[in-house]
């Protein structure tokens, strides 16, 4: 029951890292950055799409088989959700923050997530302004090193 759950908790962590920059060392020492396009769950064979190695040749895409596959490393820096939670709760009385599913509500109207801002049909002008923080907080994270 708990190789189980460890499991399930696992294979979260590697669908988390689809469409994610990732760097992947191989068992011939190469390593390969590219962007996860996918993988399978049993083989743990992976795909990458405009892929380097460490040579500086390109790959559109490239499949590795998974008995190869010695480490994966995110990156890029994960979306700050808490951030952005924080600079909605600076203006809005209720803020939820539901770190697991990577959402944040705003006065139970309003999702926000890494993808943009949906929701908020019955009042535009809270979603306008939602809108207007999340484009600034991408913005500036954008602009930051």
């Amino acid at each position: 029951m708990l190789s189980t759950a460890l499991g399930r908790s696992f294979f979260k962590e590697f669908t988390s890292l689809i469409e994610r920059l990732v760097t992947i060392r191989v068992a011939d020492n190469r390593v390969l950055t590219g962007r996860l396009k996918g993988f399978h769950p049993d083989t743990l064979s992976i795909c990458l799409i405009n892929a380097k190695d460490s040579e500086g040749n390109f790959y559109r895409k490239i499949l590795i088989n998974g008995n190869s596959v010695i480490e994966i490393i995110e990156s890029e820096e994960p979306f700050d959700l808490q951030g952005l939670a924080k600079e909605l709760g600076n203006i809005f009385p209720e803020v939820q923050l539901f770190e697991d599913a990577g959402v944040i509500w705003v006065m139970n109207k309003i999702k926000v997530s890494e993808d943009g801002v949906t929701g908020g049909e019955e009042s535009p002008l809270i979603a306008e302004r939602v809108q207007k923080i999340y484009d600034k907080y991408i913005e500036e994270k954008a602009s930051s090193p």
